[in-house]
């Protein structure tokens, strides 16, 4: 499974944010739409930089 550890910038608040998704930009709309009780205060939330990395599970 594919995951990626993002990192957002608010202009409003002058702050970053790291955070981690399988879906960038269905979370970064989440995030402008208010969904996440400590980023709704800094939209709009701009994306900076996202690295995917996949994920194996070892049996």
């Amino acid at each position: 499974m594919k995951f990626y550890t993002y990192i957002l910038f608010s202009e409003k608040l002058n702050k970053h944010y790291i955070g981690q998704t399988n879906h960038v930009q269905n979370r970064l709309k989440k995030h402008n739409n208010r969904y996440q009780k400590f980023t709704k205060k800094g939209v709009p939330w701009m994306l900076i930089a996202a690295v995917g990395y996949f994920i194996l599970k070892l049996s």
